[in-house]
């Protein structure tokens, strides 16, 4: 019998990756599951155009505000006939955007996991059932990931995640630029035991890990969220799996192409949060050398530098927001 499925999509000004995605997820090979879709309080027509989407698919359609907690109006069955959007009050983030989703499944209390999916993703048909199956073969295991492979090509992306080198205040991913057929040569625990983290975009999470560490910690806005929960969970003994025949197409970071200083900001100050909580304030003053020297290397342009240099003092004077 399949295990039942929350299938989490956050979306922000951006339909046409989200219906996209959506479509994608109508080919699963996999019955049990439901969709929940929160919006960011969108200042397009995106919100409106999902809607018309869920309804030419004739999904059974419940909509809320974030603080609503009624779920009757007969979703009372988990199957992927039956969607959930919630209408948050403003743009939160990933992190707390995702935990109005994560509170609702948690108030249900009707599934064994939830898959967190980025909006900007195309999954194979088989993605969910060979995600679910790797996670099931140990009772321990807490957290797994895909293949990611970068969208309309074999080239991965990643192999579940990366890892986090504090020192250094970076995150790496792994088998970056490899073609697909490299994976015939990976073991999944040699895999495992490299990781530190399992990548957001592709995200199997088991329902006792939250039940068991919190939701994501809303002090991060953009990138880092899953480091923090994974290092949470870590510390509580649940472990990361690899489902090696699970693969995602990404649009690698579709969310801030456009505005390569905001992924600057944000993943320098997300890191630099990630640090001092679980590291300590010395080892960011170490951190500031080498985060300059990278962004040296990295670019040239005055705008980025200036985001990079703002992301760390913001990140220095970060206070957490809540106890997760």
């Amino acid at each position: 019998m399949e295990k039942k499925v929350y299938i989490l999509i956050l979306n922000f000004n951006d339909s046409k990756n989200t219906i996209a995605c959506l479509d994608s997820l109508e080919r699963l090979n996999y019955e049990q599951y439901r969709i929940i879709l929160t919006d960011n309080n969108s200042g397009d027509d995106s919100l409106e155009k999902i809607i018309d989407y869920f309804n030419g698919k004739k999904k059974r359609l419940l909509i809320l505000n974030e603080n609503e907690t009624d779920l009757k109006n007969g979703l009372l069955q988990l199957d992927k006939k039956a969607a959930v959007i919630i209408k948050n009050k403003d743009n939160y983030g990933f992190g707390k955007g995702m935990n109005t989703g994560l509170r609702l499944c948690l108030k249900r209390d009707d599934f064994d996991y939830i898959w967190l999916l980025n909006n900007d993703t195309i999954v194979d048909n088989n993605a969910l059932k060979t995600l679910v199956a790797e996670a099931e073969k140990n009772t321990e295991t807490g957290f797994t990931g895909s293949v990611l492979l970068y969208a309309g090509t074999s080239t991965i992306q990643t192999v579940g995640g990366g890892r986090f080198f504090p020192l250094l205040c970076k995150a790496k991913l792994v088998y970056t630029g490899r073609d697909v057929s490299a994976i015939k040569t990976i073991k999944n625990k040699r895999i495992e035991k490299t990781l530190d983290y399992i990548m957001g975009a592709s995200l199997l999470i088991k329902k006792e890990v939250l039940l068991d560490i919190g939701l994501f910690d809303e002090s991060y806005f953009l990138y880092a969220e899953e480091l923090d929960l994974i290092k949470r969970g870590k510390r509580k003994g649940w472990k990361i799996a690899v489902a090696l025949d699970s693969f995602v197409y990404h649009k690698d970071s579709a969310g801030t192409k456009d505005k390569k200083y905001l992924f600057y900001y944000y993943v320098t100050k997300s890191n630099t949060i990630y640090v001092k909580k679980h590291y300590g304030l010395f080892l960011n003053f170490i951190n500031f050398i080498p985060i300059i020297s990278f962004s040296l290397l990295k670019t040239r342009n005055m705008k980025n530098l200036k985001a990079v240099i703002k992301g760390y003092f913001d990140g220095i004077r970060y206070k957490r927001v809540n106890k997760s």
